[in-house]
C-alpha cells in the first residue's frame, strides 16, 4: 500500500515568469492559512454570531537549498530570477502545483562553512486570479466611494443614536466632541503640520466645531461631518504611508480611552461620539492604504494587517461598551456599529482587495548581509544599476536601510541590507 513516501516528491521545482526552471531541495516549512470571520455580539444573549467571510490568501515560507559543485551559480541565477515581475509556478513536494507570488528572499552565502549548499529563505503569497479582480484604478476609486458611504451612514447613525432632552445629555455630546478634538491634536497634528494648507483647514474646522457646539439643540449632522473631516484631513498631509498609519493607530488608541464606564443616556451619547470618531479613523486608514506609495509586496501585506487589525480593535472596543448597557431599557441599550458595521466591513474588504491587486505591480524585498565593509554608493549602483535620476535610488537605499552617521561612508561587515527588485 502506498504511503506518504510514495506521494512525497524528492525536490521542489520553481518556474519563473520568464519560464526558467529551478530545482532545489526543501527541508520543510509551515504555511499560513487564515479565515476571515465576522463576529457579532448582542447584549443579553449568550454566545456570538459568526459570519464566515471566506479565507485570506495563504502565505508560504520556503527554505530552499541548492546543492552540488555549481550550487552558488544556480542560487545566484535563482535570486536574479526573483527580480522578474509576475507569478511563479511552484511544484511543491507535498501540495503539488501552486501559483505563488514571491515577497521576500534572503540568500545565505556561506562558502566556508557550507560550500556544497547555498540556502535561500523565501516567502510567497498565493494571489487571487487577476482575471476575476478589477483593475488597480477601479479598486482605488471604489474604495474612495465606499469611504464616503461610510461617512454618510455613520453621520446618520450618530444623529439617530444621540439624546438631547436634558442638559446632561447635551453636555455629554459637547464634552465628547472636545475630547475627540484633543485626541486629534495629540496624535494627528504632528502629521498635519507637514502641510500648511491642511493645518489651516483643521484650524477652521475646529472653529466651526466650537460654533456648532454653542447652539442648542446641537446640529448633529454638522458635528458628525466636522469630526470626520478633522480626523481624515491629516491623511492627505504627507506621502509616508507608515508614518500616517502609525499616527492613526495612535489616535485609535487615544479615542478608545474615551469609553464610558457607567450606563445612562449621557454615557450613550459619549460612546456614540466615540464610535463616529473611530469609524472616521478607519476611513482615513483606508484612504492612506489606497492612495499611498508602497515600495514592496511585503509592505502591502503589512498595510493589510494594519487595516484589518484596526477594524478588529475598533469593533472589540465598541463591543465592550455595548456590554455596559445590556441591562438598560431596550431603547437605552447601545448596539455597537448598528448601522455602520456592514459598510465599514465592505470598505475594509475593498481596501484589502486593492492592496492585493496593487501588490502585483510592486517589487519584492531582497535581503542580504554584507560579508565585508562596503560603501552605500557602490552597493546602490550594484543592486539598482545606477544612483537613479537625482540620486533617487541612492536616497531609497539610504532611507530603507536607515543609514546614519559613519555608515554614509562605510557600512560594516555583518550589516543586513534590503533592496527592492
Amino acid at each position: 500500500m502506498a504511503d506518504y513516501r510514495d506521494r512525497l516528491r524528492p525536490n521542489i521545482q520553481l518556474t519563473s515568469p520568464d519560464g526558467t526552471v529551478f530545482t532545489a531541495l526543501w527541508r520543510g516549512n509551515e504555511s499560513s492559512h487564515v479565515k476571515k470571520i465576522g463576529i457579532f455580539d448582542y447584549p443579553g444573549v449568550a454566545g456570538s454570531t459568526v459570519q464566515d467571510q471566506n479565507i485570506k490568501s495563504a502565505t508560504y515560507p520556503l527554505t530552499l537549498q541548492f546543492v552540488g559543485p555549481d550550487n552558488d551559480l544556480t542560487a545566484k541565477q535563482f535570486v536574479d530570477a526573483l527580480e522578474e515581475q509576475g507569478v511563479w509556478e511552484v511544484v511543491h513536494p507535498v501540495l503539488g502545483l501552486l501559483k505563488l507570488q514571491p515577497m521576500i528572499f534572503t540568500p545565505d552565502w556561506q562558502p566556508v562553512t557550507s560550500g556544497n549548499i547555498t540556502e535561500v529563505d523565501t516567502e510567497w503569497i498565493e494571489p487571487l486570479d487577476i482575471a476575476v479582480v478589477p483593475s488597480v484604478p477601479e479598486l482605488q476609486a471604489t474604495v474612495a466611494v465606499q469611504i464616503l458611504e461610510v461617512n454618510e451612514v455613520s453621520a446618520e447613525q450618530l444623529k439617530n443614536n444621540t439624546f438631547q432632552k436634558t442638559a446632561a445629555e447635551i453636555a455629554a455630546i459637547r464634552d465628547s466632541v472636545l475630547d475627540v478634538v484633543a485626541s486629534v491634536e495629540l496624535k494627528l497634528e504632528a502629521v498635519s503640520d507637514f502641510a500648511a494648507d491642511i493645518t489651516a483647514e483643521m484650524l477652521a474646522i475646529k472653529r466651526g466645531i466650537d460654533a456648532v457646539l454653542a447652539v442648542v439643540p446641537l446640529d448633529i449632522i454638522a458635528v458628525a461631518g466636522q469630526i470626520q473631516e478633522l480626523i481624515q484631513l491629516p491623511a492627505r498631509a504627507i506621502q509616508n504611508v507608515q508614518a500616517r498609519l502609525d499616527a492613526y493607530k495612535g489616535f485609535a488608541i487615544s479615542a478608545g480611552l474615551l469609553s464610558p464606564d457607567t450606563p445612562g443616556t449621557p454615557s450613550y451619547n459619549r460612546v456614540a461620539v466615540q464610535e463616529i470618531a473611530l469609524t472616521a479613523a478607519m476611513g482615513a486608514v483606508a484612504d492612506v492604504a489606497s492612495t499611498g506609495d508602497l515600495l514592496s509586496r511585503t509592505e502591502a501585506v503589512g498595510v493589510i494587517d494594519d487595516v484589518l487589525t484596526l477594524f478588529d480593535d475598533v469593533t472589540n472596543n465598541l463591543d465592550a461598551s455595548q456590554v455596559l448597557f445590556e441591562n438598560s431599557a431596550i431603547d437605552r441599550q447601545y448596539f455597537s456599529q448598528s448601522e455602520s458595521y456592514s459598510v465599514a466591513a465592505l470598505m475594509n474588504a475593498l481596501t484589502v482587495a486593492y492592496l492585493l491587486r496593487a501588490a502585483f505591480d510592486l517589487k519584492a524585498e531582497k535581503r542580504f548581509v554584507l560579508t565585508r565593509a562596503r560603501n552605500p554608493v557602490m552597493v546602490t549602483i550594484e543592486e539598482y544599476g545606477s544612483l537613479g535620476d537625482d540620486d533617487l535610488f541612492l536616497e531609497l537605499f539610504l532611507t530603507s536601510n536607515l543609514i546614519e552617521g559613519d555608515e554614509h561612508l562605510m557600512m560594516p561587515a555583518g550589516r543586513e541590507l534590503v533592496v527592492y527588485v
